[in-house]
């Protein structure tokens, strides 16, 4: 330590010397900049402008001086300049417009002159001298006023502040090369600092560490016992610097740590204080005792570790602490299981311990060991552990009878018990004159604690005995110990990751291709492997367990064993937790960035709801077609995995081989929501169903885990299901309906799967299921240390393996869906389809399944009007994108109407070409609609009758807002107005140019007339605004909304057979099944598009959807059974989307 604190004052020397030229350097350029601002601040801007004028004016007072000579000596004249000029006054300078005035002055000046200088006569010379005499007038009135005049224009002003800009950009320059160049990494003792910082944090962390309450170290203890922390001799500035600017904690300098070393010193330690300091139950001799058992404890672990007291004060001091650690973690971690409390118990506890050092001693020497560290090293599976023997106090725990063979006795134990795993504390009155020496005065080694006044001595140096880490708690620091304790019990990961890689360096795993290998634990006394066949049905499995059976402990286990023995190019894992909407605690520590991250971990979907379920099933889906489509497209010939991975197509490098994609889904269940949606159960089996029949040939293996295998039972996927696993459950009626169980065996597995970490897996095989239990290796607590070390070793040894490039995806983004990104994700996309964006949970393209179908109807969207309009637009355009030969008509009211084409921002007049908007307030225009769609459903009715192959247009009819059509009467009428001539009743609004005349006044320009007329010309982009003309109604016909209603109802229900599309929104569902019918038809009940899961599971149950979970920015399409992120459509975050838009729509 007194190394690092003289390197650090040496570098904090050299530091100071580099950063101080620096800062002279600075200091020198920043005063030279000081006096160019001095200067700037001096200097007159508008002398030179003075000066010009001045000279301006003596040209022309010269030239006047000519003319009025030449005048006074002419006879005959009647006008002379020197008499003219006498009667003019200057005319007035625009506030701030000296310069153009003066301008102005030249120009008429020399004109003036030049026509003077060209007229044959003297009446010629009349007009033009005027001018110039004005002129003179002018200047010499500039002349006299300049300084005032140029003040006004704030040239000065200006140039002054743009030296002065340019002299502060020279400084803020200065400042950020000087603040660069301070920085540690630009001087030239940076390595050398990086070096000191390093080491200071390095052996800060290792002392934070052996703090009493941080987690217990996995390393081999070094057998140094943190004590203390000496005082260091550092100085103020030194430190003041090593904080401040290399940003190491002061307490990592300013405290040397000390410790008590059994092994290479002393194994004994004395505690000398006032007899009173040792009878206070509770006081600081309980304190500062318990802390050094704690240290003990903490460096070897509570199993590496018994307490024995001997303590025969009335007011247990030492008894206190072996009770709580009796009540947490056990009498076994008591030597002879109690303390010795009497004389006679002392006298039997000093026999006891003195009968372990020589059974031990006898056990060393016939192995030539000399000591317990040399045996614990030779023998790590069958280490002996340490015992703390505490005299409170010695000789008085004796009693009168410490006899003189006693005393031999207890010397024995002090000297012959640390080489034997012996380490004795003694608490000796400091008055007292018992001497710890044989009768031949031969002392016995050890550390001295010395409690005085003052503080704490050392042997003989003062220290600090504040141990314990920040908020530490006894109870729970014990309760932590009592776990690791237990988790001990269990093989861990990591020892069984080792046994698999001397196994496997014998004999290596299988290829990926043909099966994944997966070490899980122990069986039968030896490793087991939970092996998944490729392509077999092996590779699907269910695991069950109840609430607290350790199904976490056993992903991990599970996931990390699969991770270290397959690379990421083999294996994919994709991790999905239905856990009731909550982010995974689990899965959630597997994300980029955090210490478990693990490169074969390329998606994560942590927010699962019920409504996911489908789209996870959709990605599934999508998988099997993408890689069916790259077999087909090798022209390999295969049609599984297996054979196409190991085809010429992949072997040439043309085609990358298929890593195994396995999807593990926590709380599966859950999938199948509360069991009352028998429609969406029923379509989630069928589509399970599917997807189970083909993944496997495609290398999908899926987990599945959860409480019950009650749904994948009732939808009968468990036939596809080859891997059956159970942890603890609460219902052992699983073994007979899921393992196909005996009641005998199962009665018998239920009981041994009560304990934690054992596990029932039974693998189908063509001799039957092989059933076996499984003592499960236990990776750690979650974010433990121990699952870190792992999760970094399965990164270090798979660094450059190319599938570590992969992004990690994360479902679950609630966030609107950039239009210009759908084509990567569209999937299935049929002809007349509509795209609205993409899934939520899996990213995959969302669109309305419109088809030319007799048995399809149109669609109808049930949601908030905010959420109609997103929707409502995101189809429009994709509409736009999509079709450049069919029909798009949007009905709404005025204001609806308005706000659906104002939500397109400034597109909106480019979207308005392409869509037909019906808007009028006395919905006419939609009657028109309607009733020529009728008629154009009828012609294609015949045409289709005639000629099975006739084709279509596409036709789409959104009706935004249906309650109209349920109302009585009628439409139009001899008081109809047509939709063309609704601008008619509007009086053109003028033109605004009183801001214009305004700027322009007393400029000369005059906007009166025709000038007036051309700004308005201007103003309106070319061409003046004019009233349309009258137009004559078309027609008075009266519509009966009843008839229009029913027109919508079978456009609705069979217009999609012929093309003609319909959409209908609204608020309200009574609204819609009034229109559509009451949704009893399969075909139309299932096209809905909801506001959100929870809205058609209140409809389902019959429920209110008043209050129904809603989302901002998600749909929920029922036909597709996806949570759908509607599309940002924005120009801000789509400009390029927009602009191909235009291009191909011209």
């Amino acid at each position: 330590m007194s190394d690092i604190i003289r390197e650090t004052e040496r570098l904090h020397l050299a530091y100071a010397s580099e950063i101080k030229k620096k800062q002279d350097k600075f200091d020198a350029a920043m005063k030279k900049l000081a006096d160019e601002e001095k200067a700037i601040n001096a200097t007159d801007y508008v002398k030179e402008y003075v000066d010009t004028y001045r000279v301006s004016l003596s040209a022309l007072e010269e030239i006047f001086a000519d003319w009025d000579s030449v005048q006074r000596r002419t006879k005959g004249i009647t006008f002379t300049v020197g008499e003219y000029i006498k009667r003019l006054s200057p005319r007035p300078v625009p506030k701030g417009g000296v310069f153009e005035y003066v301008d102005r002055l030249v120009e008429e000046g020399r004109a003036a002159i030049m026509e003077v200088d060209g007229s044959k006569t003297v009446e010629g010379d009349i007009a033009p001298q005027k001018r110039f005499c004005q002129c003179l007038t002018d200047l010499r009135y500039v002349v006299m006023s300049s300084r005032r005049l140029l003040a006004e224009t704030g040239y000065e002003e200006r140039k002054r502040e743009e030296a002065l800009a340019e002299v502060d950009k020279k400084k803020a320059d200065l400042e950020f090369n000087f603040k660069k160049n301070i920085k540690l990494e630009n001087l030239s003792c940076y390595k050398e600092l990086e070096d000191l910082k390093a080491q200071i944090l390095t052996d800060n962390e290792k002392a934070n560490t052996m703090l009493i309450g941080k987690p217990l170290s996995d390393e081999e203890t070094d057998y140094r016992f943190l004590i203390g922390f000496k005082k260091s001799d550092i100085n103020k500035d030194a430190l003041k610097f090593a904080v401040d600017v290399l940003g190491v904690p002061e307490k990592a300098l300013s405290g040397v740590p000390v410790f008590f070393e059994p092994k290479t010193r002393n194994g004994v330690i004395v505690i000398r204080a006032d007899r009173d300091y040792f009878e206070e139950d509770g006081g600081d001799a309980f304190d500062l005792i318990r802390k050094i058992y704690l240290s003990l404890l903490s460096s070897l672990g509570p199993k590496n570790l018994r307490l024995g007291v001997a303590e025969t004060a009335v007011e247990a001091v030492i008894g206190a602490v072996a009770d709580r650690i009796k009540a947490k973690l056990g009498e076994n971690y008591i030597f002879d299981k109690d303390i010795a409390s009497s004389p006679s118990g002392t006298i039997s506890f000093n026999e006891a311990l003195i009968t372990l050092i020589r059974s031990r001693s006898t056990t060393y020497k016939g192995n030539d060991y000399k000591s317990i560290y040399e045996y614990n090293e030779n023998t790590p599976d069958a280490k002996h552990d340490f015992v703390l023997a505490v005299y409170n106090y010695a000789p008085d725990c004796f009693g009168e009878r410490f006899t003189s063979e006693q005393k031999k006795t207890f010397l024995n134990v002090l000297e012959m018990g640390p080489a034997k795993g012996v380490i004795s504390l003694i608490c000796i009155d400091k008055d007292s004159e018992f001497k710890l020496e044989d009768d031949k005065d031969k002392k016995i080694p050890c550390d001295v604690i010395d409690v005085t006044e003052n503080g704490v001595l050392y042997n003989g140096e003062p220290v600090s005995v504040d141990i314990m880490a920040e908020n530490f708690k006894i109870n729970d620091y014990l309760d932590y110990l009592s776990k690791e304790n237990k988790a001990s019990d269990s093989l861990s990961l990591k020892k069984l990751l080792e046994m698999s890689d001397k196994d496997f360096a014998v004999k290596p795993v299988e290829d990926y291709n043909d099966a994944l290998r997966i070490p899980l634990g122990i069986s039968s006394g030896v490793r087991y492997d939970y092996v998944l066949k490729t392509c077999s049905t092996n590779v699907f499995g269910l695991l069950v367990g109840m609430t607290g059976s350790g199904k976490s402990a056993f992903l991990h286990t599970f996931i990390m064993s699969a991770a270290y023995n397959y690379a990421p190019d083999e294996l994919q894992m994709y991790l999905v937790d239905f856990k009731s909407g909550e982010t995974s605690p689990a899965f959630a520590n597997y994300k980029k960035g955090n210490p478990m991250y693990l490169p074969h971990v390329v998606y994560l979907s942590l927010r699962c709801r019920e409504e996911s379920a489908m789209d996870l099933l959709n990605k599934m889906d999508f998988m099997i077609d993408e890689r069916a489509k790259i077999m087909s497209e090798s022209k390999s010939g295969c049609s599984d995995i297996r054979a196409f991975n190991k085809s010429q197509a992949v072997l040439s490098g043309k085609y990358k081989k298929l890593p195994i994609a396995l999807f593990i889904i926590d709380e599966y269940n859950n999938m199948f929501g509360s069991g009352t949606n028998f429609a969406t159960i029923s379509k989630l089996g069928n589509k399970l169903d599917s997807v189970l029949k083909r993944a496997r040939s495609y290398g999908i293996e899926i987990l599945f885990c959860g409480q019950t295998a009650d749904p994948l039972i009732g939808c009968g996927a468990t036939e596809q299901i080859g891997s059956k696993l159970s942890l603890k459950v609460n219902n052992p009626s699983v073994f007979n309906s899921y393992f196909k169980l005996n009641s005998i065996k199962a009665g018998e597995y239920s009981e041994k799967l009560k304990k934690i970490g054992t596990a029932l897996i039974s693998i189908g095989s063509s001799n039957g299921d092989i059933t076996n239990l499984v003592k499960v290796a236990y990776a750690g607590e979650t974010t433990s240390r121990d699952m870190k070390d792992v999760a970094e070793r399965i990164r270090e040894k798979y660094n450059d393996n190319p599938a570590c490039k992969i992004v990690q995806a994360e479902a679950g983004n609630d966030d609107l869906f950039p239009i210009s990104d759908y084509k990567a994700v569209a999937y299935k996309e049929g002809e007349y389809h509509l795209p609205i964006g993409a899934s939520a949970s899996n990213t995959i393209g969302v669109s309305l399944s419109f088809a030319e179908d007799r048995n399809a109807s149109g669609y109808c969207a049930l949601a908030r009007e905010s959420k109609l309009f997103e929707l409502e637009r995101s189809f429009t355009l994709s509409y736009i994108e999509k079709f450049s030969d069919g029909e798009y008509i949007y009905a709404a009211g005025p204001a609806d109407g308005k706000e659906f084409v104002d939500g397109f921002g400034r597109e909106k007049d480019f979207v308005s070409k392409f869509v037909k908007i019906c808007d009028d307030k006395e919905h006419l225009e939609i009657a028109r609609e309607l009733t020529r769609l009728k008629e154009l459903l009828e012609k294609r009715r015949e045409e289709r009758s005639l000629d099975n192959k006739a084709s279509f247009k596409p036709v789409y009819l959104v009706i935004h807002d249906v309650e109209w059509l349920l109302s009585s009467g009628t439409i139009g009428g001899k008081n109809a107005t047509s939709a063309e001539n609704k601008a008619a009743d509007t009086p053109a609004k003028p033109v605004d140019t009183s801001a214009t005349e305004k700027a322009l006044a007393g400029s000369g320009i005059s906007l009166k007339g025709g000038a007036l007329a051309m700004l308005s010309r201007v103003r309106t982009g070319g061409s003046t605004i004019q009233p349309k003309e009258e137009k004559p109604v078309e027609d008075n016909k009266t519509y009966y909304v009843s008839d229009l209603k029913a027109i919508v109802s079978d456009l609705y229900e069979n217009g999609s057979g012929y093309c003609v599309f319909v959409i209908l929104a609204h608020e309200k569902l009574s609204q819609l099944k009034a229109v559509c019918g009451e949704g009893e038809n399969a075909r139309s009940s299932q096209r809905y598009i909801y506001d959100s899961y929870d809205v058609l599971k209140a409809i389902t149950e019959n429920k209110s959807i008043e209050g129904a979970r809603v989302d901002e920015t998600c749909v929920y399409d029922n036909l597709s059974s996806t949570r759908t992120r509607l599309f940002d459509y924005s120009v801000e975050k789509n400009a390029e989307w927009w602009k191909a838009l235009k291009a191909k729509r011209g």
